[in-house]
């Protein structure tokens, strides 16, 4: 176990395990490796639905008033003529759709090895972050113990000199 300061004037006392965990979990890098991970999820879904049918439905009403009326004249320049009408007060329209993509050339199965293959290449650079990561984490936790344990024997070695100093000193007043 090593104490370092947390956010107070109170020291802590951390174990390596606590050092690996509160690491990981403030590390911008993993973060970001784990952001890049869900977009490749995200991009494989995508590449994934471009294999089903496309469905489109749309729905319209008019009202005309007065209904559309016209003459069309057969012959011009005599009274045989056609009059139609060209429209209702009630207009309805119904539109249904489905696209289905038959052959593309291999782009849509291209697309998904790729989103697959971006997927797998995500996981193994957040599984390399989070390794090296447990390694920096575990080797500044080394540092901290061995520099804690240098300045131990220094004040040590300091004591052991400030008492061989006196005894000296005492020493050499009694001649």
């Amino acid at each position: 176990t090593v104490c370092l300061p947390v956010y107070s004037e109170k020291a802590k006392l951390l174990t390596l395990s606590d050092c690996v965990e509160i690491g990981l979990k403030n590390n911008i890098g993993i973060r970001i490796q784990k952001s890049d991970l869900a977009i490749s999820q995200y991009q494989k879904e995508i590449a994934e639905s471009s294999q089903l049918p496309d469905f489109s439905a749309a729905a319209g009403y008019t009202y005309i008033d007065p209904a559309l009326k016209g003459r069309i004249e057969m012959v011009p320049g005599t009274d045989l003529a056609l009059k139609p009408r060209l429209g209702f007060h009630n207009n309805y329209s119904l539109a249904l759709q489905m696209r289905y993509v038959l052959y593309s050339g291999g782009k849509i199965s291209r697309a998904e090895e790729a989103a697959q293959l971006g997927e797998e290449a995500a996981k193994l650079l957040l599984k390399d972050r989070l390794q090296s990561s447990k390694y920096e984490i575990r080797k500044a936790f080394i540092q901290a113990v061995f520099l804690k344990e240098m300045v131990h024997l220094a004040e040590e070695s300091l004591k052991r000199s400030s008492d061989r100093l006196k005894d000296i000193e005492a020493k050499s007043k009694a001649g």
